[in-house]
């Protein structure tokens, strides 16, 4: 039987609005090679963190941005050892070429 509806949402409780993506960057920044993560450490007690994935127009077209940010959907997913806290906000920035 096929699935009707929306998929199986991998990440709940993403950031959707620019809000609270602009409230990630007062937290702690870590940086690697293809990546920027930025971390801010909220006050409220939610019981889930929230997850949210930017990809800049200069990294390429909107086939090449979806495409990276699905393979950053899928390391986080796949990343069993990643702890991350409850309350915080997390979002994962992919660097341009």
């Amino acid at each position: 039987m096929a699935q009707s509806g929306k998929a199986k949402k991998i990440f709940p409780h993403m950031m959707r609005k620019r809000a609270e993506f602009l409230s990630a960057r007062n937290g702690v920044r870590a940086t690697a090679k293809a990546l920027r993560c930025e971390t801010y450490i909220a006050d409220d007690n939610r019981d889930h963190p929230r997850i949210g994935f930017t990809v800049t127009k200069k990294n390429g077209n909107a086939v090449k941005r979806n495409r990276i940010k699905r393979r950053m959907r899928g390391a986080i997913q796949s990343a069993k050892n990643l702890k991350m806290r409850n309350g915080n906000d997390y979002v994962f920035i992919a660097k341009p070429n």
